[in-house]
């Protein structure tokens, strides 16, 4: 070394498979020697000088469930593409770790093991886009064999369990699917020295999310209507349309439009609200008033005395009108706003699933009666909110 110059020593070792997890090694340099270049003076010291210490870690492995938005739950129905059913994150620890095996356990909605599921058709395991292998579900068991899945060392790879959904399932289910265990018969996790123990891997029970199957799956979506309140008997005030993205003929039942307004002076009301359909047709009449003190009501449509039916993949819309000629009775100056809005993509929580907006029933494969009324419906959003409609003085 030049005079005043300075090098760093690395004391670098393989760590055996056999290394005692959580154990410590160090090292120190007991004494060392040195001479002079110009000089040849030699000088040796003895002093210890500590290095550092390593607490010695073997690979292990942790499961989790993951939540984004692909992972909220949602109505499925018959389709031969490929469909997420269940998002896992696996993290290793220490060292790189190689996934072999994974089985999966269908659950029901009383968080039981549902061995007689019938929604799903053919099942593949994936990493985003990348295919790993095959699955095979039996008795409600989905065991994905025969990977090679790399997961790095102190970092996580997600996997994604996606399905076909049978066209004859059974209708009116909830199921989501679990890690089944951590045991050598259900997972296999590769390391340096062989399959890890189950000890050292954190997976039971992890449950992905819950979905619903019907044949029959009504899609809402909100339509404008642009953004002024007109004053008539009859003032388009709210619209949407439905999609059947089931397998089946739907029919309605009712439908529920949430009003909101603000703005209403004493003596203003807003009422008379009637549904109809895209060629003029009346549907539907409730006469419930907005008021000032009554400022959001459920207006409930019962759309039994004429059936509105819906074929797999058509989609209708609906207009809901109101009387709006005294909306601004009592107002000498100010806005009058009203606005509506449905339940649109109900989902699971926790114990039961969600209530929609529209009531309807279908006729299940192989069944010649309506099956019973079902409320559960899919939109891009929880809440579909419609146009927002002022007038002021």
């Amino acid at each position: 070394m030049a005079k005043d110059e300075q090098k760093v020593i690395t004391v670098k070792a393989n760590v055996l498979s056999t290394a005692v997890n959580g154990s410590s090694a160090s090292t120190t340099i007991d004494s060392y020697g040195y001479s002079g270049v110009n000089t040849s003076n030699s000088f040796s010291v003895t002093d210890d000088v500590s290095g550092q210490v390593v607490t010695i870690g073997v690979g292990s492995a942790v499961i989790s469930s993951v939540s984004d938005d692909s992972t909220a739950s949602t109505v499925l129905g018959y389709t031969t593409e490929m469909v997420q059913v269940g998002k896992w994150k696996i993290t290793a620890n220490n060292e790189d770790l190689k996934l072999k095996k994974i089985t999966f356990m269908s659950t029901d909605d009383t968080f039981a093991a549902d061995t007689t599921v019938g929604n799903y058709g053919s099942l593949a395991l994936y990493n985003g886009s990348t295919k790993l292998g095959d699955c095979v579900l039996t008795l409600g068991d989905v065991v994905c064999s025969g990977l090679d899945f790399v997961i790095p060392a102190n970092d996580f790879k997600t996997i994604t369990l996606k399905s076909t959904i049978n066209n004859n399932l059974d209708e009116g289910s909830i199921n989501s699917f679990v890690v089944k265990s951590n045991s050598a018969d259900d997972l296999e996790i590769q390391a340096s020295s062989g399959l890890l123990a189950s000890s050292d891997i954190t997976a039971s029970a992890v449950t992905s999310t819950y979905y619903r199957f019907e044949e029959a799956v009504p899609t809402i979506a909100g339509v404008s209507l642009g953004t002024s309140l007109d004053l008539s008997a009859a003032a388009d005030v709210f619209k949407f349309s439905v999609t059947n993205n089931g397998s089946r003929a739907m029919k309605m039942v009712t439908s529920t439009v949430t009003m909101n307004a603000s703005g209403l002076a004493t003596g203003g009301t807003i009422g008379t609200w009637k549904l109809w359909d895209s060629a003029g047709n009346l549907l539907s009449v409730t006469s419930t008033d907005l008021t000032s003190t009554t400022v959001s009501l459920a207006v409930i449509f019962n759309v039994t005395t004429t059936e509105v039916s819906i074929n797999p993949g058509d989609t209708k819309t609906f207009t809901v009108t109101a009387d709006t000629t005294n909306a601004m009775t009592g107002k000498t100056s100010g806005t009058v706003t009203l606005s509506g809005s449905m339940t649109g993509n109900t989902q699971w929580n926790g114990s039961t699933w969600g209530t929609g907006s529209i009531d309807y029933q279908y006729m299940p494969v192989g069944s010649t009666t309506y099956c019973s009324t079902r409320s559960a419906t899919k939109a891009s959003t929880i809440t579909i909110t419609g146009s927002t409609l002022s007038r002021s003085i």
